[in-house]
């Protein structure tokens, strides 16, 4: 079977033992997002004014990240939220991040994909096999912080840009 891979997108998975509810939160309120995934979270609205740290963010929003121990920032927008179960946001120059939450009797499924990266052999580099491996850990992590209260990143730690893929937990 000869099939050719598609470097402008990746998908990742997993079960997450809560409520999609709890979930949502996790994902769009300032205060619960730099509690698992970074050290700054910053959302402006439309209007020009900055969102509360336990408001949930809304589609128009702007964003400026900064994550622990690295030297850069990301920034995005917001493109669409419902309130519940579902999130896209762009991602600096790495494309668009979409998560999905999808509740049954073992909690909830979090889908998250990353589409239109650029496809240029630095960005495939950069943004496909950094960004994939990189959410592998980040979604890792959110799981062990929900169900178990404890997170897996370095916070003290400042990494240099040169092993930026040596870093499994950064």
């Amino acid at each position: 079977m000869d099939t050719q891979q598609d470097w402008s997108i990746f998908n990742r998975r997993i079960n997450i033992n809560k409520p999609v509810s709890e979930l949502y939160k996790a994902w769009t309120t300032p205060a619960m997002i730099r509690e698992w995934f970074l050290e700054k979270a910053d959302f402006e609205t439309a209007s020009g004014e900055m969102r509360d740290s336990d408001d949930q963010v809304q589609v128009g929003d702007t964003y400026f990240w900064k994550w622990h121990g690295w030297g850069f920032t990301t920034e995005g927008t917001i493109l669409e939220t419902n309130g519940k179960d579902h999130l896209k946001f762009t991602f600096g120059e790495a494309g668009d991040v979409e998560v999905k939450l999808e509740e049954d009797e073992n909690g909830t499924h979090v889908i998250l994909s990353q589409k239109n990266i650029p496809t240029d052999e630095q960005s495939i580099k950069k943004y496909f096999y950094g960004c994939s491996l990189g959410w592998s850990f980040w979604l890792v992590n959110l799981k062990a912080w929900l169900e178990h209260g404890i997170k897996l990143n370095e916070t003290g730690v400042s990494f240099d840009e040169l092993s930026i893929f040596e870093y499994v937990n950064a």
